[in-house]
């Protein structure tokens, strides 16, 4: 099973969840448009605390693609996942940011609102598909099941 926390606002709290074995540790990182955002700045402190048995995952909830690349280029995390809304930031951006980002693994968030949450995360097939490819010549991950 994998562990996987979010919101991780200190350094301290980084060091504690490693401390407790948790895979993948979330900030969520911002400019304060959302509650709870993390300033890059402050981001960076608290990924300098995670140790290389845990992952870092920078949470974003912008649909900008170059605030995300900005976030991406400062941070280095181990996985970007992606929460803005599919209306905002759509399979082609993400499909753009994959390209731009690579090899940082990326995770999408896709609302479960009814029958048409199918065929939504359906469209991501082909972005998800072509990350997998390239991913796995170049590493294997076991925590992502690679």
């Amino acid at each position: 099973m994998l562990v996987q926390i979010y919101e991780t606002s200190t350094p301290e709290e980084a060091r504690a969840l490693a401390d407790l074995s948790v895979d993948h540790i979330g900030v969520l990182v911002g400019d304060g448009s959302f509650p709870r955002e993390q300033s890059v700045g402050r981001a960076q402190r608290i990924f300098s605390a995670i140790p290389p048995s845990s992952k870092g995952v920078a949470l974003v909830l912008s649909a900008d693609i170059k605030h995300i690349e900005h976030i991406v280029s400062q941070l280095k995390p181990a996985i970007v996942h992606l929460g803005a809304s599919t209306d905002l930031l759509g399979c082609s951006a993400v499909r753009q940011l994959k390209e731009r980002l690579s090899p940082v693994t990326m995770m999408r968030s896709i609302p479960v609102i009814g029958e048409e949450s199918i065929a939504l995360a359906q469209s991501y097939d082909a972005v998800a598909e072509a990350g997998r490819r390239a991913n796995r010549s170049a590493r294997r991950d076991p925590q992502l099941g690679d």
